[in-house]
């Protein structure tokens, strides 16, 4: 149990991590407007409006890698189940539910992404069980 739930933990991080680094790229290749607050949640919004489709699809690509590593993460820790991986695809779809929600500015078709968490975290897991 506790292996299990330390490789949740982790393939959470390694997720994180892979969508920070992914969202930091695309924040050099497209950056905010000068002077955004990233502070002020309705300039942040009114920033991502701005947001040309190449950034939401590097974000969105960002998103599914950091899901697709947490699976495998999850499931080099967990090689005996398939269910560390699925959690962290599960936590993920969350998280993106939430960012979706709460930023309400991002085009319609970002919500495709929630339907592919699940899907990459058990790639992820494939993967490496392979």
């Amino acid at each position: 149990m506790l292996k299990s739930l330390l490789s949740v933990i982790a393939g959470v991080i390694a997720g994180v991590v892979v969508i920070s680094l992914a969202e930091g790229v695309m924040g050099t290749i497209y950056p905010f407007p000068e002077g955004t607050d990233m502070n002020n949640m309705e300039a942040l919004k009114a920033a991502i409006a701005l947001m040309p489709a190449g950034a939401f699809l590097m974000v969105m690509g960002g998103h599914l890698i950091g899901s697709m590593a947490s699976g495998m993460v999850a499931s080099l820790i967990m090689k005996t189940s398939i269910r560390p991986a699925l959690i962290c695809g599960g936590i993920f779809t969350a998280f993106g539910l939430i960012n979706l929600i709460s930023i309400g500015t991002h085009p319609w078709w970002m919500w495709t992404e929630l339907a592919l968490y699940l899907p990459m975290a058990y790639l992820g897991h494939k993967i490496v069980t392979k």
